[in-house]
């Protein structure tokens, strides 16, 4: 395991020279945007991401989120919080109204691998978003499969699938109403107690459908409000959280 996270890092590396070397001679387009998440399961969790251009339709992306639920930390206290970074590539179709973007993230802490202290690559994150950019609508589609990858000592091993899917109208060139659905889920994984070892089932932690609410200004800045019900009956998954709600706001350079 060891060696595959070194050749992953060793991939990532050879990318990021291989990108720069197909840069264009110009000035190349690029983009910064910082955002603020917040909702009633993961809490509060800023996250910042770029993109750079490399071809007229083609640019190289980068993404780091800060985990802050102190639940996520090795000690409930905030010590050792998860911390997600990754890059990929964006690619631009349709007149550049559809972006693809598959990416591949590292995480770091101890939430995944289960281990008694927090460690440097806790697991990996395949994941891709396609976002819709037309006159009139706006959608995203997002789907992340959070892999426990760490071999270090530990009783638990627990790997997420992670999508979401929402699209929305144009009202105005300032605000925006949609519809959103997202679900999280325990892919599988690992159970040890001594020498004993079992299987983990994959479950729903949460199964959420309602709508949204977006201001924006044309030239860098949003604010979304997001909110509705799970539908996970009583007993299932984090089925005690029968509303849900999250707030996103971000600005771009």
């Amino acid at each position: 395991m060891k060696q595959s996270f070194l050749s992953l890092l060793g991939a990532l590396g050879l990318a990021f020279i291989t990108f720069s070397a197909l840069a264009q001679d110009d000035k190349p387009t690029s983009s910064f945007t910082v955002k603020l998440n917040k909702d009633n399961f993961f809490g509060f969790y800023p996250s910042i991401g770029g993109t750079y251009g490399l071809k007229d339709k083609m640019e190289l992306s980068f993404y780091g989120t800060f985990w802050t639920t102190p639940s996520f930390s090795f000690n409930s206290g905030g010590g050792g919080l998860w911390t997600e970074f990754g890059a990929g590539l964006r690619f631009l179709a349709m007149d550049k109204k559809i972006a693809i973007n598959p990416q591949v993230g590292i995480l770091h802490g101890n939430l995944l691998s289960g281990s008694p202290v927090p460690v440097f690559l806790d697991g990996v994150v395949p994941n891709l978003t396609v976002n819709l950019m037309a006159d009139k609508w706006e959608g995203e589609f997002y789907g992340g499969y959070y892999l426990a990858a760490n071999r270090r000592p530990r009783t638990v091993m627990t790997s997420y699938l992670h999508y979401w899917l929402n699209a929305g109208y144009k009202v105005s060139s300032f605000m925006s109403l949609g519809l959103h659905g997202e679900v999280l889920g325990v892919a599988g994984g690992t159970d040890r107690t001594g020498t004993t070892e079992r299987d983990i089932s994959a479950v729903n932690v949460y199964e959420w459908v309602g709508g949204y609410v977006q201001f924006s200004l044309p030239s860098n800045g949003f604010l979304r409000l997001t909110g509705g019900r799970n539908l996970l009956p009583a007993g299932l998954g984090n089925a005690s959280y029968t509303d849900f709600y999250k707030m996103s706001g971000g600005i771009s350079f």
